[in-house]
């Protein structure tokens, strides 16, 4: 059950990053730039590990990344790459050595990362050109 599990946490989490990314993408009046947008994170984001979705924010800007990383908890970020990891591991016939419990807990943490990454690439709040209200 939890090598199932494991697998449906690391595909939802890649489809939610995604859905994140089209979502910020459609706010533009471009359609065509934010179809490109959606359709190239689905090129560029390979894996769902915490580095790897550094880095994916990082093309947002270097701005954005760091506030990802400052809005993470590395106790978090343990539990979720250990699951990550181990759901490598599933699809590679190796042993899993995540217990349920600890899956609850990396679960929990990927909601967390996933507000972290919709924070970190949201619309910056510009403010209004002076003597504009």
């Amino acid at each position: 059950l939890v090598r199932h599990a494991l697998v449906v946490l690391c595909a939802e989490i890649q489809q939610e990053v995604y859905e994140i990314v089209r979502v910020r993408a459609a706010q533009t009046d471009d359609m065509q730039l934010a179809s490109f947008v959606s359709n190239a994170a689905q090129r560029v984001l390979r894996s769902v590990g915490k580095s790897e979705l550094a880095g994916f924010v990082g093309h947002f800007g270097q701005e954005e990344k760091a506030k990802f990383n400052e809005l993470l908890d590395e106790a978090e970020v343990t539990k979720y790459n250990n699951a990550v990891n181990n759901r490598h591991d599933v699809a590679h016939r190796n042993g899993v050595q995540v217990t349920f419990s600890e899956l609850k807990d990396a679960v929990s943490a990927a909601s967390n990362i996933l507000q972290a990454l919709a924070t970190s690439i949201g619309p910056a709040v510009r403010a209004d050109p002076v003597g504009q209200q």
